[in-house]
């Protein structure tokens, strides 16, 4: 079965992702928001190759944000995650 794991910086924005929907659309809305990507993941997991190609990466779009990942022998490696509206060419190099 293939699997998904996050890297210290996407876990670290899946916080920052938890935290800022709680503040402003509910605790509700934010469980389901988060776990609505998690899904995401395994879905990409089972099917890598439905994200396209970007850079050495592979991106793809849920909701607001933007995932990027890689493929690794058990599944994927989520790189990345970033909000549709930030710069992500220049948050990519940081």
């Amino acid at each position: 079965m293939a699997s998904y794991r996050l890297s210290a910086l996407a876990d670290a924005k899946m916080v920052e992702i938890y935290r800022y929907s709680v503040r402003n659309f509910g605790l509700e809305q934010a469980r389901k928001y988060t776990r609505s990507l998690h899904e995401s993941f395994a879905a990409l997991a089972q099917r890598p190759l439905l994200g396209r190609q970007w850079r050495a990466w592979r991106r793809h779009e849920h909701g607001e944000h933007v995932i990027f990942y890689e493929l690794a022998d058990d599944g994927i490696y989520i790189v990345r995650i970033f909000h549709h509206r930030e710069n992500i060419v220049a948050r990519m190099k940081s």
